[in-house]
């Protein structure tokens, strides 16, 4: 992590099969939305094909719990309005 002010963290989401992995899709998480040593939980959207074309918000949310003593900003972080990226 070189600069937490413009960088994202991306988790990738991927079903699991006898045949082959898939994947279900993304999220992106700025770094700038995260308080260092402030936990912060919220439910996120899945984004099918990020960054093409053909991206699309899926319906699926998956919750995301996320921790840092050293990323972060240093005083308390503004709430995002709904539909604003995390």
């Amino acid at each position: 992590l070189t600069n937490p002010a413009v960088e994202t963290l991306s988790l990738f989401v991927w079903d699991e099969d006898a045949d082959a992995d898939d994947e279900i899709g993304v999220v992106h998480l700025s770094f700038q939305s995260l308080q260092r040593g402030v936990e912060k939980t919220g439910w996120y959207q899945l984004i099918k094909h990020s960054g093409t074309s053909t991206a699309t918000v899926l319906p699926t949310t998956v919750e995301i719990s996320m921790w840092s003593d050293t990323v972060g900003a240093d005083h308390p972080v503004a709430s995002l309005a709904p539909g604003q990226r995390a």
